[in-house]
């Protein structure tokens, strides 16, 4: 089985393209899946997290930067200008438009799936990171889905342990309900997180106590967008999702390079500025993009080598083509392909856009979006929502949020601390658990 999966490995590093090496993943799914279910067979959860990690997110590393094409940039520019056309347009023009925008997106993905890769998964990631954990204090809760049950591997007392939660499916109709209570809750409607959230840590965890402060979630990518800040178990600490175990572990060892604050505002939103004059209270000499100039080009400048960004802008899942999800800006939208031209991504991103954290399973344990893509260019931290969220109370969280940075803190454990001071008013509340910190 795991030469099997080395010689995926093999063909998956020629491609360039995130969607190809993500489709290429589910080549090797049944090999992995026999090793999992071999190891949950002889009761040997370690070895389940590490069938589980040996698919998992692989093809987030390895996918090429596009190369400065003018007929790629042509495309993606005009691509750009039909989108935003479309918002405004009428039943008839919209048609067309729609047949336009559908051409063009099929001339973004030839340019992108002629792109070359190199790199192969690093065969020491999971040890590197199993041994981090342990060194910097870090509890695991690893979801692994064999046969359509979900089984939780954690590390209690020195021993690795398993446990069934349930069934998938379950877990997945647990995930739609809070996400429809938190759009509810968006919508001025009265909610109570607390309740919402002891039933979905039924259904996606179960009955357990991670142990310490600080919290790494490793889930199936099915389940990477449940918003895991509602669960009575996580709301008072310090908690990080990431894909992969190897991913995290690329993602805490980005060093903490110097560059400069960025803040971006897109168009539309019903608090206007309201949230960057905030922000760039407590970041001084911050980099400010905001009406006309907060172009896809002009973003992505400022982006590019950011050592803090803010983005607060309308942003679209696309589930039914991820690497067309996007943020809107002054021109259009900022699209998942975008991101791949920078050199250097940002070291901390903030997300304020509703869905940003959102992701599409693609071929075998791979999730493709915005979120993920950031990690696999190599940002440590992004903190996005996972649902809609209330714009007047997104500015309080925003607000708190990047206060708790400046003052020293990591973007995890702000997070938490924004969820403690938001506890008295359920819209604050329930804004604030809409919001994950992504990474490490």
């Amino acid at each position: 089985m795991r030469r099997g999966l080395a010689a995926v490995d093999e063909h998956r590093a020629t491609l360039g393209d995130l969607e190809l090496r993500a489709l290429a993943a589910g080549r090797g799914e049944e090999l992995a899946r026999l090793g999992a279910a071999d190891a949950l067979a002889h009761g040997r959860p370690l070895e389940l997290l590490r069938w589980a990690e040996r698919w998992r997110a692989t093809a987030l590393t390895g996918a090429a930067a596009p190369p400065a094409d003018p007929a790629l940039a042509a495309d993606a520019a005009a691509l750009r200008d039909v989108t935003r056309r479309l918002g405004a347009a009428d039943e008839g023009e919209a048609v067309v438009l729609r047949r336009e925008q559908a051409r063009l997106e099929g001339a973004v993905r030839r340019h992108h799936r002629r792109l070359r890769g190199a790199a192969t998964p690093d065969a020491d990631g999971t040890d590197r990171a199993l041994a981090a954990l342990a060194e910097h204090d870090v509890a695991l809760l690893h979801l692994v889905e064999v046969d359509g049950t979900l089984h939780l591997v954690t590390r209690q007392g020195g021993r690795w342990r398993r446990r069934t939660v349930g069934p998938l499916d379950e877990a997945l109709a647990a995930t739609s309900a809070a996400a429809f209570a938190l759009r509810r809750a968006a919508h001025g409607r009265r909610v109570d997180p607390v309740a919402v959230g002891a039933r979905l840590q039924a259904a996606v965890l179960g009955a357990v106590d991670p142990g310490g402060e600080r919290v790494l979630v490793v889930p199936p990518a099915r389940l990477l967008s449940v918003p895991w800040s509602l669960l009575p178990a996580l709301g008072d600490r310090e908690v990080a999702v990431c894909p992969s175990l190897a991913a995290w572990d690329r993602a805490r060892r980005r060093p903490d390079e110097p560059g400069p604050t960025v803040l971006v505002t897109g168009p539309g939103l019903s608090t206007q500025l309201r949230e960057a004059t905030l922000v760039e209270r407590v970041h001084a000499g911050a980099t400010a993009l905001a009406g006309p100039g907060a172009t896809v080009e002009a973003t992505l400048a400022a982006l590019d080598g950011a050592r803090l960004a803010h983005v607060a802008a309308h942003g679209r899942l696309r589930r039914d083509a991820p690497l067309f999800s996007a943020l809107d800006l002054a021109d259009g939208p900022l699209h998942v392909h975008d991101l791949q031209r920078l050199r250097r991504a940002p070291t901390e991103l903030v997300l304020s856009a509703c869905e940003s954290g959102g992701v599409t399973a693609v071929g075998a344990g791979e999730a493709l979006g915005l979120v993920t893509t950031l990690l696999g260019l190599g940002t440590r931290t992004v903190v996005a929502g996972v649902a809609e969220v209330n714009d007047g109370a997104t500015v309080t969280v925003m607000a708190r949020l990047h206060a708790a940075v400046a003052a020293g803190a990591g973007p995890a454990a702000a997070l938490r601390d924004v969820r403690r001071a938001c506890r008295d008013d359920p819209l604050d509340a329930a804004t604030a658990a809409a919001f994950t910190a992504w990474g490490a």
